[in-house]
């Protein structure tokens, strides 16, 4: 067990849906509620966390749906910046992977959440409410609230569910072991070429760190985009070099 999850285990919310154990760590509350330090208002700090909350709880929930698809009995652990979808032991004789499982198991995550900010802009829309897509930079399609649905705290977290549904549905997407995008990417390579495919996956992915880490900063002005893709450009590299020294 790791020292992450010991800490504070007794403070760990536990519960099931659709017949998948969640835990959720205490280090998810505190990281939901660091990235949300800078709302101005208690209300839209509280929309905040709740809205990182069940957005990322559908993330996890499409990687787990997808396992129990494969007949394996998953289990959602939510912690830190994210959360991580253990496959549990197989329902039924030995476990099976497969490349294409693997992909698809891995590609439901950003998929389950693209379609909740998706899926919530056109519920507004359908009942009446204004919504507009904007693209950020002209490349990222954006459901944007026009008008205060209900009220002022339901706006916000229907806002904040489709901003980090779809905006990191689409970052997870990048290449970037190990981002959903990165996994998929390796998959990939490592089938069309088993002996390079890994080396392949680690220089790209390293490449792409630090080109989106650049982006964030300059782009959206994103402290946690240069950080975290900073981050994981050291760590490609370290992998890259332990493969290499191998």
């Amino acid at each position: 067990m790791h020292g992450w999850e010991t800490w504070g285990r007794s403070w760990t919310l536990e519960f099931q849906i659709l017949g998948i154990p969640v835990r959720v760590h205490p280090a998810f509350w505190l990281t939901a509620l660091l990235l949300g330090l800078y709302q101005p208002h208690p209300v839209a700090l509280l929309a905040w966390v709740l809205a990182m909350f069940l957005a990322v709880l559908v993330h996890e929930l499409g990687h787990a749906l997808m396992m129990k698809l494969y007949s394996y009995r998953p289990e959602i652990l939510l912690y830190g910046l994210g959360g991580v979808t253990e496959y549990g032991s197989p329902m039924y004789g030995p476990a099976v992977s497969t490349p294409s499982m693997r992909i698809l198991i891995i590609g439901a995550g950003p998929i389950a959440g693209l379609a909740l900010g998706f899926g919530i802009a056109a519920l507004v829309r359908f009942f009446g409410g204004s919504v507009e897509i904007v693209f950020l930079l002209q490349i990222i399609p954006m459901p944007v609230l026009r008008e205060t649905i209900g009220s002022v705290a339901l706006s916000l977290f229907l806002q904040f569910l489709i901003w980090i549904g779809v905006f990191w549905s689409i970052i997870n997407l990048m290449p970037v072991y190990p981002l959903d995008g990165g996994q998929i990417t390796r998959e990939l390579l490592m089938l069309a070429d088993p002996r390079e495919g890994l080396r392949q996956s680690l220089r790209l992915s390293f490449y792409s760190a630090i080109f989106l880490a650049v982006f964030g900063y300059f782009a959206f002005s994103s402290i946690l985009m240069l950080l975290l893709f900073g981050i994981l450009a050291y760590n490609n590299y370290q992998l890259l070099r332990g493969i290499d020294a191998w």
